[in-house]
C-alpha cells in the first residue's frame, strides 16, 4: 500500500485559480458579513453625539453608518434630523440654508427609495417650512409654503 502525498507542484493551474475565487469570495462575504456591525456602531456614535448636541459630529458619523448600510432607513432619518438641528444652531443664514437643502436632498432620496412612508415626508414638509422662513422673495416663500402644504398633506 503506496501513501499518496500532495505535492504543491502537482497542483493544476486551473485548480489553483478556484482555489483563488473561493478565498477572494470568502473575503468578500466576511466583509459583507461585518459592514452592519461597522454601520451599527456609527450609528451609535452619531446618535450619541447628537444627544449632546454636538451635530457636527454627528453628522459624519451618521453618514458614515449611511454608507455601510444604506438600506436601514432610520439611519437617513436620524441622519436628516441632525442636519435639520445643526442647520439651527448656524448664525449664518446661508449655512441653515445649506445644511436645510442637505436634509432635503436626503429626504427626496428617502421619498424615492420608499414613496409610501410619511416620516419622510413629514419632515421634508418641516424642511420647507423652514426654508419659507428664511427665504428673501415673497415668491420663494410662496413655492416653498406650497411645497410644505402638499408633503403635510401627503404624509
Amino acid at each position: 500500500m503506496t501513501d499518496k502525498i500532495v505535492k504543491i507542484k502537482n497542483i493544476k493551474f486551473t485548480s489553483w485559480v478556484i482555489i483563488l475565487v473561493v478565498w477572494i469570495l470568502c473575503g468578500i462575504g466576511i466583509w459583507q458579513s461585518l459592514l452592519p456591525f461597522f454601520a451599527e456602531r456609527h450609528y451609535r456614535e452619531g446618535y450619541n453625539f447628537s444627544a449632546g448636541k454636538r451635530y457636527r459630529y454627528a453628522i459624519e458619523e451618521l453618514k458614515l453608518a449611511c454608507k455601510d448600510a444604506p438600506w436601514e432607513t432610520h439611519y437617513w432619518n436620524q441622519l436628516g434630523k441632525d442636519y435639520i438641528s445643526y442647520s439651527k444652531i448656524q448664525s449664518n443664514k446661508n449655512d441653515k440654508v445649506f445644511y436645510l437643502k442637505k436634509a432635503e436632498e436626503l429626504y427626496l432620496k428617502c421619498i424615492e427609495d420608499d414613496e409610501r412612508n410619511p416620516w419622510f415626508k413629514n419632515r421634508l414638509a418641516k424642511i420647507y417650512s423652514e426654508l419659507m422662513k428664511l427665504a428673501d422673495t415673497d415668491e420663494e416663500k410662496k413655492i416653498y409654503f406650497s411645497k410644505a402644504a402638499s408633503y403635510t398633506r401627503a404624509a
